[in-house]
């Protein structure tokens, strides 16, 4: 049966993606659609489930409405994870610029030792923006912040990549380079989901205050086309 389920659920995400792509030419298919579409698709999976028949798998309707979910979630205002995929990944660029304002901001230190050692964000938080950690974040910590982030939009989102790294503050500034690279390769599994929400919950991050960060990043994006 397990073997059954997850042979329907990959070919359920192959349609899925699949007809996102034919649906959004411009967009098309990028890395890390699958794991969103995966993530709508599993949780489809078990709202379609009824007490008397926890046999009963996905159908053709719930199937459809995961589809129009996903299309929800790429093209909504408060969403907007197209833009993550877009060939110019544009949106992927602008979160990994608000995130480093916000650490900048919240955890100065934290920021300069990373930046000193010469870790930007890119080289590191990339994935979970891309995911919205539903990549390889235990999904306990990937069903609140997702909760959230349907709700919100990204505030929740900037504030938990920022309480990744501020709850192991007195540790990450201890360490150089490669002990830092190290130490964020194994977050996925270390990480106590219970302590970053409380300390994400605890962070100051405002809808202005992300306003204000894309609204600089964008500034920063004309004048570097306009030097081009």
């Amino acid at each position: 049966a397990g073997g059954a389920d997850e042979a329907g659920g990959v070919a359920a995400l192959r349609r899925l993606l699949r007809a996102y792509a034919t649906l959004d030419e411009v967009c098309g298919y990028c890395q890390g659609m699958n794991y969103v579409g995966a993530l709508l698709l599993v949780h489809g999976h078990h709202a379609a489930r009824s007490q008397n028949d926890p046999s009963r798998s996905l159908g053709e309707d719930a199937e459809e409405a995961c589809f129009w979910l996903f299309v929800a979630c790429l093209r909504g205002p408060r969403t907007k994870l197209r833009e993550l995929y877009l060939p110019s990944m544009v949106g992927c660029r602008r979160a990994l610029a608000v995130y480093g304002g916000f650490l900048a901001k919240l955890r100065p230190a934290l920021s300069r030792h990373f930046l000193a050692e010469g870790l930007a964000p890119t080289m590191y938080a990339t994935h979970w923006f891309v995911t919205v950690f539903c990549a390889q974040f235990p999904s306990a910590l990937v069903a609140r912040v997702w909760d959230q982030f349907l709700i919100e939009g990204w505030k929740p989102v900037y504030k938990v990549a920022v309480a990744l790294l501020a709850c192991n503050e007195r540790e990450l500034l201890a360490l150089d380079f490669e002990g830092l690279m190290a130490w964020l390769r194994q977050l996925p599994e270390t990480v106590d989901v219970e302590k970053t929400l409380k300390v994400a919950a605890t962070l100051r991050v405002t809808d202005a205050a992300v306003r204000d960060l894309e609204a600089k990043f964008q500034a920063e994006e004309a004048v570097e086309r306009k030097d081009l």
